[in-house]
């Protein structure tokens, strides 16, 4: 019979690692977006170790399929969409950042955990995304002066490029 598996992804822009050598797993995701499947019964296990859920919890790793999600006991048995871990894509992110109204964005915003609402600070500062009132509540639960990041990351770009021009000459 086949080993149930189940597909973990790394929803995060940086390497994350799972070593816990009493299931037998040692696993790194290299890159955002990055699915490795483990075995159901090793997952499983792993949720009650603090820094596993933690991954989990906070959306740094996601189960994308419900069902498992559902088995696993990270959602309600009667959900049909995510509720205890929302975890966005980076499509959903530039539609909060850029179409959706300031009451509807402060709502979805509040659903999210702090490494979510993080990922949506990186992508508003990488996509140069400079809505003031979203960029500013946002700022406000991370602490992270988004309109400031914006104009440093130019500088440095503008930086960048004059020193290139003069050692091209």
């Amino acid at each position: 019979m086949a080993q149930r598996m189940v597909k973990v992804q790394n929803m995060v822009n940086k390497t994350v690692s799972v070593k816990k050598p009493e299931y037998g797993i040692n696993r790194r995701w290299t890159q955002k977006g990055q699915i490795i499947p483990l075995p159901y019964e090793a997952v499983e296990q792993m949720l009650w170790d603090n820094g596993v859920r933690v991954m989990i919890d906070r959306g740094i790793l996601y189960i994308p399929d419900m069902k498992d999600k559902i088995d696993l006991g990270l959602e309600p048995e009667d959900a049909a969409e995510p509720e205890n871990i929302i975890v966005l894509s980076d499509l959903q992110i530039n539609n909060l950042l850029t179409n959706i109204p300031f009451s509807v964005f402060k709502r979805e915003i509040d659903k999210l955990s702090e490494t979510q609402v993080r990922e949506v600070v990186n992508y508003a500062i990488l996509h140069e995304i400079a809505d003031i009132q979203k960029t500013d509540y946002i700022g406000e639960l991370t602490g992270v002066d988004i309109l400031k990041a914006i104009s440093r990351n130019k500088d440095v770009k503008k930086a960048e490029t004059k020193m290139n021009q003069s050692e091209n000459k």
